[in-house]
């Protein structure tokens, strides 16, 4: 195929790429009718359509929408429905072609099948009743939002690649490898989610298969962990509504399972990575970006600006080595690693305020006998507007220092209690302090109340929102606290 612009490319270090490309384009002088078939070799070898396009009905036996071969380049400049009685259709099949759907794919059938080199590039999502998306024979498929189907989200076949920006949503299968020669020179990339109700991946054939071979990059798996991978053969019953009985026993899926690679989303917002080990897919074109990843069995080491800090979700195990640097491992496989580099400021000031919460309360001084914590109930006593936010429905507030940590965590807890559902608790104090893990606890067992911290640092009044929700265990450090600077680093902050 002739290909004169590059749309989109994605290079692996294994050299393993993806290419999505565009020839230059001229619009076809007439209409075009549909089904749409366009033949490099007997018609004009490009077509623009430059509105939405709806093809067929359930009621008849359209075998496709757009049917592109031969050098042919076609391009839609919005969404493409297709509807059709038989089963086995495709909205778009490219053979040795390009096409561009520039919105939303939707089709009662399969959605995309892109043969002999073939590629498709959808810049929404598509949405299938049985297969979403077949890239068979070499061929190259990109989707740059979610991919539904009902049956297999993606069918790859024949050293055939597919990148997915978005998720990808299975009633049965998420990815189904369905060839021979599928794992030497495949790649699937998926930077969001694949959710499966039976296996999210369901390989058909083991003999090519060769332990450390990367064919999945993938940021997190939505099902059981043993369903992650299955071995799949062809369902011959038809009582059973299923297209492959799939063997989650077999001897292989241990190696396949090692050798999917995770997707590391990292947070690093003054660009305080100095290096890392990570392996990297290159994006480059329109929108270049680097995604790093590693594998179940691997470990990632980073090294980071000594003014900074690392920590990350419960997806990994993050250890910090004596010259400084640190040591990320995986914890399951299911993925969905999140990374965060914070100022070291912010750590050490939660440390600090830990350490005076904690002393022994031998040393504190007894509680005073005049209240020095003040309770507002909003249906009585307005608190203090604060701008942007909504009047909570409780406030209780005092001075960190007229008060004993054991006051301060009471009073918080009594008070997630006492507000009423759908509400506000406003927590305000005159500097920073932290909240543990039983306030933290009791708010998120309460389950239907947000939190609002108000308080002063550095001179200036900030303000904290903890949406009800929120995993507290997403919050919390390792000795099982959150200061009120970590929370402005996790959540946000608004200075009032």
């Amino acid at each position: 195929m002739k290909k004169t612009k590059v749309f989109r490319m994605l290079t692996v270090i294994s050299t393993v790429s993806i290419v999505v490309s565009m020839t230059s384009i001229t619009a076809f002088a007439e209409e075009p009718t549909f089904p749409l078939d366009v033949d490099g070799d007997v018609t004009t070898n490009t077509v623009v359509i430059d509105h939405d396009v709806s093809v067929g009905s359930t009621s008849q036996n359209v075998p496709y929408a757009i049917s592109a071969s031969n050098d042919a380049i076609v391009e839609v400049k919005g969404d493409l429905e297709f509807n059709t009685s038989a089963s086995d259709a495709y909205a778009i099949k490219s053979d040795i072609s390009a096409v561009t759907v520039e919105g939303d794919l939707v089709s009662s059938s399969n959605g995309i099948y892109a043969n002999h080199q073939g590629e498709a590039l959808v810049c929404e999502d598509v949405k299938a009743k049985g297969i979403g998306v077949t890239s068979a024979d070499n061929s190259a498929v990109g989707v740059k939002g979610t991919i539904e189907a009902d049956k297999v989200g993606a069918q790859i076949m024949d050293s055939s690649n597919l990148c997915v920006e978005g998720d990808i949503k299975s009633g049965e299968v998420g990815i189904l490898y369905n060839s021979v020669d599928t794992y030497a020179n495949s790649l699937v990339v998926v930077e969001g989610t694949i959710k499966a109700d039976d296996c999210a991946v369901v390989v058909t054939d083991t003999s090519s298969y060769y332990p450390g071979l990367q064919f999945l990059v993938v940021h997190k798996f939505d099902v059981a962990e043993d369903h992650i991978v299955g071995i799949g053969t062809p369902n011959t019953d038809t009582s059973v509504n299923k297209q492959y009985n799939i063997d989650y026993t077999n001897a292989i899926i241990p190696d396949i399972k090692n050798a999917i690679q995770y997707i590391m989303r990292i947070e690093d917002n003054d660009n305080a990575l100095i290096s890392d080990n990570a392996e990297k897919l290159t994006y480059t074109g329109s929108n270049p970006k680097v995604i790093k990843f590693m594998s179940k069995e691997n470990t990632v080491n980073m090294t980071i600006d000594s003014n900074y800090y690392l920590t990350g979700n419960d997806a990994v195990t993050i250890t910090q080595n004596s010259d400084g640097t640190y040591s990320i491992t995986l914890n399951n496989y299911l993925g969905g690693i999140q990374l965060q580099i914070l100022r070291k400021a912010i750590e050490e000031a939660v440390k600090e305020i830990q350490e005076e919460s904690t002393q022994d309360n031998d040393n504190t001084p007894p509680a005073p006998t005049t209240p020095n914590i003040v309770v507002t109930n909003g249906t009585t006593i307005a608190p203090a507007a604060v701008e942007g936010a909504v009047t909570p429905a409780r406030t209780v507030s005092f001075n960190i220092s007229d008060v004993t940590p054991s006051e301060m965590k009471q009073a918080i807890v009594d008070n997630i209690v006492a507000t009423p559902a759908d509400g506000t608790l406003r927590i305000e104090t005159d500097k920073v302090s932290c909240l543990d893990t039983a306030m933290l606890q009791s708010f998120e067992e309460k389950g239907n109340i947000d939190l609002e911290l108000i308080f002063t640092y550095n001179g200036q009044r900030m303000r904290v929102f903890i949406p009800r929700g929120t995993k507290i265990r997403d919050l919390l450090d390792a000795n099982g606290y959150c200061g009120y600077l970590r929370l402005a680093e996790l959540l946000g902050y608004q200075i009032i």
